[in-house]
């Protein structure tokens, strides 16, 4: 009997299986990305910053055919055959949230010509850059011993320090130094960073975003000061809380375009990070580097 379903399994094999006269019109080619990167042309880091990324999506389009958004690492199908142009945009999770993914509007847009073949997988690794329309309106790396973001005077209570760092997880998205708070006590747990100088050039309805790296025991808050125009006071603006992490590095893509559409009154903005201390005896860390804040001219 065992002899019999043998049979039958190979001659069922047999006229399953494609055969090379076969028509495999609507048999997919695949496009694998493993993972993408960002390039620095030059290592210019002082005007762009670092190349540290967290690009968790790829959105793909195939000779003009969108096929839509997937998270990373992906292998993904398409019933194209031959010379195509993919066109790969990156994606991110918009202020950390993964519920709402987007578009990163500043890095390029990448076409690539490539041969696809119906039942293969093509490896695609995309490098993507800073578009150059972007201003970096913002880029505090900590490498010098006078950063522009600052402990905010008579709010903040912290011990703030510039150490190296040598967490292995830190090279995903430090370099050497960065900012250190601890909150110590009840007397001494209260981070208040700020933005040292009012910032302008933002064209009202175009993308204004920051990306941040940070390892944090206690939830983070990140929002903007507007300066009001005509008397120059200036009111706090939340917008985001960040999560604690865990003892790990993560980076995040903070989106400022609504808030400034909505505060487009305002003769200057400057953004500030806060953080408390959380219940109990044990010091709290809050760790922070490569901000930068950016908009296109």
């Amino acid at each position: 009997m065992k002899k019999i379903y043998l049979l039958i399994a190979i001659v069922l094999l047999g006229v399953s299986a494609c055969k090379p006269s076969e028509d495999i019109t609507g048999v997919p080619s695949y496009v694998h990305i493993q993972k993408a990167d960002v390039h620095i042309p030059g290592n210019n880091f002082l005007v762009q910053g670092d190349s540290f990324q967290n690009i968790t999506d790829i959105w793909l389009s195939v000779s003009g055919s969108a096929l839509g958004a997937y998270e990373l690492p992906a292998t993904i199908p398409a019933l194209f055959d031959g010379n195509q142009n993919l066109g790969i945009q990156a994606g991110i999770k918009e202020n950390g949230t993964g519920a709402t993914r987007a578009i990163y509007p500043f890095y390029t847009y990448i076409i690539k010509n490539v041969n696809l073949q119906r039942t293969k997988t093509l490896d695609v690794h995309p490098i993507f850059q800073y578009d150059p329309k972007t201003k970096f309106i913002f880029n505090e790396r900590f490498e010098n011993s006078n950063p522009t973001i600052q402990p905010f005077v008579g709010n903040n209570t912290a011990k703030i320090s510039y150490p190296k760092f040598t967490d292995p997880n830190y090279a995903l998205y430090g370099e050497n130094r960065c900012m250190e708070a601890q909150l110590i006590n009840s007397d001494s747990g209260t981070f208040y960073a700020s933005d040292l100088k009012s910032r302008t050039g933002f064209t009202i309805g175009n993308p204004v975003w920051m990306e941040i790296s940070f390892n944090t025991e206690v939830p983070l808050t990140v929002g903007m000061f507007v300066v009001q125009a005509g008397t120059g006071s200036s009111y706090s603006s939340d917008l985001v809380t960040l999560n604690t992490t865990g003892g790990l590095w993560k980076k995040v893509y903070i989106n400022f375009t609504d808030l400034i559409y909505n505060e487009a009154a305002g003769s200057g903005y400057s953004f500030y990070i806060e953080g408390f201390k959380a219940a109990g005896n044990q010091i709290d860390h809050i760790y922070i580097d490569n901000i930068k804040l950016l908009c296109f001219e």
